[in-house]
């Protein structure tokens, strides 16, 4: 999976997770927890595809420690690995990027679940 398509899927899984929380919201706290870990446990594996794949591209050789943290902890290790593996100049726009795509699967979440709500609204 190229990295492209490593954010197509991370962006599809923002916009599903909007529709299932929206559509979940009278179910039970386990089944909304398991969908959440689920979602977690998918996202954390496509960053790290990710890492891998920009790793490849740039010729950075990623210490097993940086991907144990990606896998442990992404918020604090990709931001990391992004400052790590660019060079001087750079940092600053990929950590920029970083939270700029973040601000978008955001976006789309909540749309996506805000939409979800009208069309139930709608329904009812």
């Amino acid at each position: 999976m190229s990295k492209r398509g490593v954010a197509l899927s991370l962006m599809t899984l923002a916009v599903a997770l909007g529709i299932v929380g929206e559509a979940m919201r009278g179910a039970s706290g386990t089944l909304i927890q398991l969908v959440q870990l689920i979602s977690l446990v998918i996202a954390t594996l496509l960053i790290l595809i990710w890492v891998h794949r920009d790793s490849k591209d740039i010729g950075y050789r990623r210490p097993r420690l940086l991907d144990a943290g990606i896998l442990a902890f992404p918020p604090i290790f990709f931001p990391a690995y992004l400052l790590l593996s660019r060079p001087r100049g750079q940092k600053l726009y990929a950590l920029m990027g970083c939270i700029g795509f973040l601000f978008l699967l955001i976006t789309l979440a909540a749309t996506s679940g805000f939409l979800t709500s009208i069309f139930f609204a709608l329904l009812d």
